[in-house]
């Protein structure tokens, strides 16, 4: 499945170097693997997602699923980069958490080029 850079408030323009994505569902659950470099972005605002899973994910906030995530280059609230898929969508939103506080939304302005993440995780449908 192709995957993609958004913003929460307006989408920037991104091209890409690597673009993949796969998963595999059994019953209600989607097991996915993703891996984005980003080689340019421009403009875009509001919060930081990824969007483009194959299957929205079920309504209701418990099932807001953490995801894993490793990074080159990209530059995230917080100390931990901590991704969800979000409830009853298609996305995923770039959190980090950070010791005894509240988690920070990445903002779509500190993507930059050159970054890459690679996603792992599973969620209900």
């Amino acid at each position: 499945f192709p995957s993609h850079d958004t913003g929460g408030s307006s989408n920037p323009t991104v091209t890409y170097n690597r673009q993949f994505g796969t998963y595999t569902r059994i019953g209600r659950c989607v097991y996915f693997i993703i891996y984005i470099e980003i080689t340019t972005i421009t403009g875009g605002s509001g919060d930081a997602y990824i969007s483009g899973l194959p299957f929205a994910c079920k309504s209701g906030t418990q099932f807001y699923s953490p995801i894993e995530a490793w990074t080159s280059g990209v530059n995230w609230t917080g100390t931990v980069l901590k991704p969800l898929v979000v409830q009853g969508a298609t996305s995923i939103w770039l959190l980090g958490n950070t010791d005894n506080a509240a988690y920070g939304a990445t903002p779509v302005t500190d993507l930059a080029n050159g970054n890459e993440f690679r996603m792992s995780g599973m969620y209900f449908v």
